[in-house]
């Protein structure tokens, strides 16, 4: 069972902070994220313009869903330990946004 605290860190996009089906994904991707002046955020960002990273969840559809955002103003390091702990939960494979940089692993 995973511990409320570690829940709001790993599912905070997520609906009362509930694990999602991981079934329905095919892997994670790690990105940079901003926000434009209207407060959408923007995605695939390069880390020196990345206010947070997310962690989303990639559909077989292609298309993503946001499984949990770092705090503002975390690191790349921050946003690759979150990423790791949701691929050893999900055993789902990890890759990087081409924003960041090459070589993460």
């Amino acid at each position: 069972m995973i511990a409320p605290d570690d829940r709001r860190r790993l599912f905070n996009c997520q609906t009362n902070h509930q694990q999602p089906d991981w079934a329905g994904y095919r892997g994670l991707v790690l990105c940079g994220v901003c926000a434009d002046k209207y407060g959408a955020c923007l995605s695939c960002q390069p880390v020196d313009d990345a206010e947070f990273f997310t962690v989303y969840g990639v559909l077989a559809t292609g298309e993503c869903d946001a499984i949990s955002d770092t705090v503002d103003g975390a690191g790349l390091d921050d946003g690759i330990t979150l990423a790791r702990d949701l691929a050893a939960l999900s055993g789902l494979p990890l890759q990087f946004c081409r924003a960041l940089p090459e070589g993460l692993q």
